[in-house]
């Protein structure tokens, strides 16, 4: 790691072209402080401008618009997975974003549960069911789906 500049990562749970192993290790690259992620359960491939998150983000920072919420990596405690947001934030949405297929992750289909914002903390309790890769995801007041890095478990 060690790249120090704002870095906006936007993909999809099935894309096929950027898969999330591979994609971990490129937002894996640039420091935590710095880095923004945006995985969206079957979010299509391709080179579009209308995820609302990307002008947000660039507002974020040429604008010094509204601060754009980062996820922290995310903890398993006790069945439950757990992100602290960087600042406070009154989401439209909360998602554990969960799936229990293995093989290539373009054919892994993905499940959706609500998740809780507690304080700072966006939290939800897991499946059982092993293995099973994960993320916390929330649409925030703006409309903008952020989202942590994936954990894996076996």
């Amino acid at each position: 790691s060690g790249i120090r500049c704002p870095v906006l990562f936007v993909n999809g749970t099935t894309d096929f072209a950027y898969p999330l192993d591979s994609y971990k290790k490129s937002y894996g690259l640039v420091d935590p402080q710095w880095r923004h992620i945006s995985v969206e359960v079957n979010r299509a491939h391709g080179h579009y401008w209308h995820f609302p998150e990307v002008d947000g983000f660039v507002d974020s920072i040429l604008r010094e618009g509204r601060s754009f919420v980062r996820i922290t990596p995310p903890v398993v405690k006790e069945g439950t997975l757990s992100s602290k947001l960087n600042r406070v934030v009154s989401p439209k949405e909360t998602l554990l974003c969960f799936t229990k297929d293995q093989g290539p992750w373009d054919k892994r289909t993905w499940e959706t549960r609500p998740a809780q914002v507690t304080a700072q903390t966006l939290h939800a309790i897991l499946p059982e069911d092993r293995p099973l890769v994960a993320f916390l995801a929330l649409k925030d007041e703006e409309g903008w789906h952020v989202s942590s890095e994936h954990i894996e478990l076996e």
